[in-house]
């Protein structure tokens, strides 16, 4: 259960900065 709740903060954490990175590029 831990585990799995690190893989789901560790998703919204690696979205947030795609989404970072996308909005810095200017894509």
């Amino acid at each position: 259960i831990h585990s799995r709740k690190m893989n789901l903060m560790r998703g919204i954490d690696l979205k947030r900065i795609a989404e970072k990175m996308s909005g810095a590029s200017g894509a």
